[in-house]
């Protein structure tokens, strides 16, 4: 309770702040979000790094580097990845809600706890859920949360139809080769301290490709170095300096995970 309060009052104080922002950071136009269409000056700080959120929307480097990996890359299987299809968004990120709902058929979101979603999704086991419902389902930064990472795959590649994505984003701590698991007898304080959260549960390493690859999933990663470096100036596509905190994720990925038998 103590830490969903300070979280809470966190959240108000950076809301204020990021509205003021957003109004006076307009000129001169050096950064550009590829979400909201927001220009101005720069982007704003978070806990970890400078130079990260959007101060109109609040897009942080993973919902730019989603977008520009569906509009700008290379790759035409991920253009259309979304158009016309039956999407779940889980734990919606609110400033990516409008983009996808417009590319997808349908647009159902889900979560565990919150209210405002269309479905109450546990990750870890979707009863309410049929097999092969979903054509994608969009998962930024929730399977650091869950109870069971291997129960969470299989469930979503159940529900997933034939050749459908799973879209993941999650913390990676830099030169970390294998996922470092905690257990139900941590407290949220050590929490914290080991994975950088006091609601993680994991802190994945490089491991997590092959995470997905032995569980049916087609891998397709995509970073900043994807793109050319004036894209990434622009967008603001990592972070403007690497963070010194040893459990700081500094090089985000998306992982397009397409479903295989």
């Amino acid at each position: 309770m103590k830490n969903n309060l300070i979280y809470t009052i966190k959240r108000i104080k950076q809301k204020c702040f990021q509205k003021l922002a957003s109004h006076f950071l307009l000129y001169p136009k050096r950064k550009h979000c590829n979400i909201c269409n927001w220009s101005g000056k720069v982007f704003l700080n978070d806990n970890w790094h400078k130079g990260v959120i959007c101060p109109r929307c609040e897009s942080t480097v993973r919902h730019r580097l989603f977008k520009a990996a569906i509009d700008q890359s290379d790759n035409k299987e991920l253009y259309y990845c979304l158009k016309n299809k039956k999407v779940l968004h889980c734990a919606p990120d609110k400033c990516l809600k409008d983009f996808i709902k417009i590319q997808s058929k349908i647009y159902k979101t889900g979560d565990l706890l919150r209210r405002d979603c269309d479905i109450k999704v546990d990750l870890c086991s979707m009863k309410n859920i049929n097999d092969s419902t979903f054509d994608v389902l969009i998962i930024f930064d929730i399977l650091e949360h869950v109870e069971n990472v291997q129960n969470a795959l299989k469930e979503i590649h159940r529900v997933l139809t034939g050749n459908g994505y799973a879209i993941f984003t999650v913390p990676q701590k830099d030169g970390l080769k294998i996922t470092i698991e905690g257990d139900d007898n941590l407290s949220p304080e050590e929490r914290n301290n080991r994975f950088g959260q006091w609601d993680h549960l994991r802190l994945f390493g490089s491991d997590f490709t092959n995470m997905l690859k032995k569980n049916r999933f087609d891998v397709i990663e995509m970073s900043e170095k994807n793109f050319s470096s004036d894209i990434v100036k622009k967008f603001s596509l990592k972070p403007l300096t690497k963070s010194k905190d040893p459990l700081a994720t500094n090089e985000r990925k998306i992982f397009f995970c397409k479903k295989v038998f």
